[in-house]
């Protein structure tokens, strides 16, 4: 019985070892595997935060690009904005040069017999780069043939009639006729502003009822650059055009 005893114990404690052994060496492998899995699994850790340090300096970019283009968007509608703007007093200005063109043509181009030849040479010597100078901001080309044409007729008409410019006497002279306002230069420039806002003439050609005085600064830089002596009356029709216009048009004065 003793001896059956040892036996069943020593197969016992064999077997007790074989399975102690077997279990160390799942623990083992446990403890790999498992240390594999944490270093697996912190590389993907830092991984993921590098990735997402990553998108949020993305993110910021795009935040930062995002108001710019807002900016930029803003800046586009008020360009926009301006330039229809600066489109509706182009074409404002572009019929008030057109009217203030016609207007010295038919100074010019008048058959008026009170209107001597000298005068009209004169005109046409002076008022050319005027026309020139609206025919350019009309946006016209160079349209001199009337001018041209103007001045043929008076050389011709001066061949046939030579002693037709005889000049009347001052005291026969009309007095819109005369040059009693204006004599345009720049270093008066200034004061012939002043001059001009200060005159006092009745009738619908009174300076008083312009609602701008920016019509008489276009007008007085157009006659600076022709240095033209012009007349009360003269200056004041074409003011009346241009305050005409304005006010039908219901638009800003176009800045000079």
């Amino acid at each position: 019985m003793r001896g059956q005893a040892n036996e069943v114990i020593s197969s016992l404690r064999s077997t007790l070892c074989t399975e102690k052994a077997k279990l160390e060496e799942v623990r083992t492998g446990l403890q790999v595997d498992t240390s594999e899995f944490n270093t697996s699994i912190s590389s993907k850790i830092q991984k993921l935060q590098d990735d997402l340090s990553i998108e949020i300096k993305i993110i910021d970019a795009l935040v930062v690009k995002t108001e710019k283009v807002k900016v930029l968007t803003i800046k586009l509608e008020n360009d926009e904005k301006q330039i229809n703007e600066l489109l509706s007093k182009r074409a404002v200005v572009k019929s008030w040069v057109a009217d203030v063109n016609t207007l010295l043509c038919d100074i010019i181009e008048t058959r008026n017999s009170m209107i001597t030849t000298t005068v009209k040479k004169h005109l046409a010597k002076h008022l050319h780069l005027v026309i020139a100078m609206l025919n350019w901001l009309e946006g016209v080309s160079e349209s001199s043939s009337i001018l041209k044409q103007n001045g043929e007729n008076l050389k011709q008409s001066k061949k046939d009639n030579p002693k037709s410019t005889v000049k009347p006497k001052k005291d026969n002279e009309p007095k819109w006729c005369r040059p009693l306002a204006f004599l345009i230069l720049p270093k008066a420039y200034e004061a012939t502003v002043k001059k001009i806002n200060v005159v006092k003439v009745t009738g619908p050609f009174e300076t008083d009822s312009f609602p701008n005085a920016r019509f008489k600064v276009m007008f007085l830089r157009l006659l600076v650059h022709s240095k033209l002596i012009a007349s009360r009356t003269l200056v004041l029709r074409l003011l009346e055009v241009l305050r005409v216009r304005c006010a039908n048009s219901h638009l800003p004065i176009f800045p000079v």
